[in-house]
């Protein structure tokens, strides 16, 4: 009887080998979801990968010191330069392109990296196979001063590139400098947005772009909140976000007690507060 046991026990084993290589390339393919988008290593250069081919899923928001990237589908680029023209279509491997346009026509897509991210560059992906046509792509800065009136509007490109000598399916990393802040309100009059514009014909495509960006302090304000961290303090910048976030209110009317040890209470505050645990949805 203990034999027999054994026996199925060893079946039941088996089969849930094979089970588990079975089900390994719908975990492949899973991993694989075309709609996360391609990401291209940040350097410039032809690709060596099939045109719109999905290998990855973009980077999560940087945190710490750490870089990452925001992706741009090419069908978020829905606002025209011109009016009435053509609206970008599929045109094959997650590739867009603009039907019936002899000529590049410019597309502009909104670009969602957070107050205070710092912009180094961005990777956009292009099909260029055309003889007369390029594809070209910019990021750029638009602002309206409502310390006037009317209100005044400005433009600024920050960075751009084109798919000039590089025919066919390739990629290209522009470098942004000097870097860029994302400054969407001065807190007064001055308010900020960001685009990627993208050009691009009927006889060639479109297929996206990354954002590169970090997290970073901001330097600290004139003053100083607390008597024991001054201006000249090598901490005064990081204390002094820990008070703009909210997190800290220090250890008396006007002390942070720099030097002092935290407690498992104190420490269960910051990190609560810091990381928006337990947010009710």
């Amino acid at each position: 009887m203990a034999r027999k046991r054994g026996h199925k026990a060893m079946k039941k084993m088996a089969w849930l080998v094979v089970g588990v290589f079975a089900l390994c390339p719908a975990l492949a393919r899973a991993q694989d979801d075309p709609n996360r988008g391609p990401l291209p290593v940040p350097t410039g250069g032809s690709s060596t990968a099939i045109a719109g081919e999905f290998t990855n899923a973009p980077e999560p928001d940087p945190a710490g010191s750490s870089r990452g990237a925001t992706f741009v589908a090419p069908s978020k680029f829905t606002a025209q330069l011109t009016a009435g023209s053509p609206v970008l279509a599929y045109s094959s491997f997650h590739y867009y392109n603009s039907p019936g346009s002899t000529s590049p026509v410019g597309y502009f897509a909104q670009v969602d990296v957070p107050a205070g991210g710092l912009i180094d560059g961005f990777t956009c992906i292009f099909n260029d196979g055309s003889a007369t046509n390029d594809v070209s792509y910019s990021l750029q800065k638009y602002s309206t001063n409502f310390a006037v009136s009317p209100p005044t509007r400005a433009g600024a490109f920050l960075a751009s590139g084109a798919s000039t000598g590089s025919a066919g399916v390739g990629f290209d990393f522009v470098t942004v400098s000097p870097t860029e802040t994302v400054s969407i309100y001065d807190g007064v009059n001055l308010v900020s947005y960001y685009y990627l514009r993208a050009d691009v014909a009927t006889d060639t495509s479109f297929g996206g772009c990354y954002v590169w960006w970090k997290r970073q302090v901001k330097a600290g304000p004139a003053t100083a909140t607390f008597t024991d961290v001054p201006t000249t303090n090598g901490q005064f910048k990081f204390v002094q976000s820990l008070v703009a976030a909210g997190i800290t209110g220090g250890c008396g009317a006007s002390t942070y007690c720099p030097n002092d040890p935290v407690t498992r209470g104190q420490m269960a505050v910051f990190l609560s507060v810091a990381l928006g645990l337990n947010y009710p949805y």
